[in-house]
């Protein structure tokens, strides 16, 4: 009897010390999983003036990079009779583009934050396959055309007027066309003559100097540029929330201008939605999407989610971008002018009320838009998923957008104009101008390698988690079985013996 109480001391001493090891394994598991904490990736951030995190905000230290495609016309006479357009693709011209924000000033009261942004664009011929931007291009001529379609759209009465400044200031043109270089098209600038002492040309004159996209010159002359009056200059007041009280709304645009919403549009489309591109905040979910607002197009663009996908062994959230259908989303028919007949065309939106010229966008070549648009031109357009579909792949654990491919295209809505003689014969066309992409990736900083460490991590401790967790609760099982077979057996040995 005393050797059988020493084996169940014995047993019971083991079965203690095993109890504890499984009980210690089952805790391990569960802390585990709060480990990865420790090491978090730090979430984008806007911080406090003077963190490191604000200086990344408003200054970054690596650039995008933008990409400038044009369409050359190589058949402008026919097009002035009538053609249809015969269009050729020129690029792409690369820009190195850095965002840099100022006149900074911070709210502590409503966690807010309020600064101006600029964007500056170094051309980088190293990278641009030999063009210089002294390259010869055809295209509509902005101001001719712009004037006009601006008018016919809205003042017709005035076309008369407007035919009679155009023959002043450009001289009697014979086509609303342009040939020179590319770079005087994008920034240098092309000339405009406004010392006519004509009435119908001082009146213009007078409004072309109110216009963002035309500089003055010297006295009697302006100059126009898709891109340098905008080159190195404040687009204007963002006010976005700091994130600092809710780490969700970090980056998000309260108002801009000092505005709360857009007037642009009807309803909806008027509200400011996201952010201003160079911050999201961590862990958006795939039905929200990422937005982005751009001031310069009078609108907020949204990203919807596509699929789950991997950049460099990151996990990510890919976010694809067209302009939609309206006849599919009704969210869209705030883009109408007069529903049903002014809506946009499937994948583009009008961009008329927003720059009073009849500035259509579309994804470049027309990719995912009405396919009738193609047959509009001759040759030249070739959509094609890889080139020209927009994404974003987007990291959620710190709110990073690791990799993505923004693509735009501008177009104008041209159509003949009977009073004014040079575009009498023009065809009915949405003519493609030119398309940029902005190309932005983390291969050049540290942020990839820094990722795949943190996930590896993460991967190495839910293994070691689940394997404490599952040989915890097996050996506690186990135990506990264990237990009750040995009670069973004491139990029956005792009854044994009472007999």
């Amino acid at each position: 009897m005393q050797r059988k109480s020493e084996d169940i001391c014995v047993d019971q001493i083991n079965n203690t010390k095993y109890s504890l090891i499984f009980i210690g394994l089952l805790v391990l598991g569960i802390l585990l999983a709060f480990v990865p904490l420790l090491f978090q990736v730090t979430p984008n951030k806007i911080g406090v003036p003077g963190s490191e995190a604000r200086k990344f905000y408003t200054n970054p230290t690596v650039p995008n990079e933008l990409r400038i495609y044009l369409f050359n016309l190589t058949n402008k006479d026919e097009v002035t009779k009538g053609a249809k357009p015969m269009l050729e693709e020129i690029g792409p011209y690369v820009f190195e583009e850095w965002m840099e924000k100022f006149d900074i000033t911070d709210n502590d009261d409503d966690d807010t934050v309020e600064f101006n942004m600029k964007r500056t664009f170094i051309f980088r011929s190293d990278l641009s396959n030999g063009l210089t931007g002294n390259e010869k291009l055809t295209t509509i001529h902005a101001l001719i055309m712009g004037m006009a379609l601006n008018i016919n759209v809205n003042r017709k009465p005035m076309l008369k007027l407007v035919s009679q400044a155009v023959n002043a200031i450009f001289h009697q043109p014979t086509d609303p066309f342009w040939t020179g270089r590319v770079f005087d098209y994008l920034f240098d600038g092309i000339e405009i003559d406004c010392t006519s002492e004509e009435f119908a040309a001082k009146a213009t004159c007078a409004i072309l100097g109110t216009v963002k996209t035309i500089q003055r010159l010297r006295e009697g002359f302006y100059k126009f540029s898709v891109f340098g009056a905008l080159n190195a200059t404040g687009v204007g007041v963002y006010k976005v929330d700091r994130g600092i009280k809710n780490v969700d709304n970090v980056g998000r645009i309260v108002s801009f201008n000092k505005k709360m919403e857009m007037s642009t549009w009807d309803g909806e489309c008027n509200r400011y939605r996201g952010t201003d591109s160079t911050i999201f905040p961590s862990g958006i979910n795939k039905s929200d999407g990422l937005w982005i607002y751009e001031p310069e197009l009078c609108m907020s663009l949204g990203a919807r989610f596509d699929s789950v996908s991997k950049y460099k062994d990151v996990p990510t959230i890919r976010f694809g971008f067209d302009f939609g259908d309206v006849t599919k989303n009704h969210e869209l028919q705030c883009y109408c002018s007069d529903l049903p007949i002014g809506c946009p065309r499937q994948g583009t939106i009008n961009l008329f009320d927003c720059l009073d010229v009849p500035v259509v966008i579309s994804l470049p070549h027309f990719y995912n838009a009405d396919p009738l648009l193609l047959t509009e031109s001759q040759s030249g357009l070739h959509p094609n998923e890889i080139k020209h579909s927009s994404y974003m792949e987007y990291e959620p654990i710190t709110g990073s957008v690791v990799n993505a491919a923004r693509r735009i295209q501008f177009n104008l809505q041209v159509v003949p104009v009977d009073d004014v003689e040079c575009m009498k014969q023009l065809p009915a066309v949405v003519m493609p101008l030119f398309w940029l992409e902005q190309l932005i990736t983390h291969d050049k900083n540290d942020f990839v390698p820094l990722m795949l460490q943190y996930q590896r991590l993460r991967v190495f401790l839910q293994i070691l988690q689940w394997i404490a967790i599952v040989i915890g609760a097996i050996g506690i099982i186990y135990l506990l079985y264990n237990k009750h077979m040995r009670n069973t057996t004491l139990q029956e040995r005792q009854t044994k013996d009472t007999d």
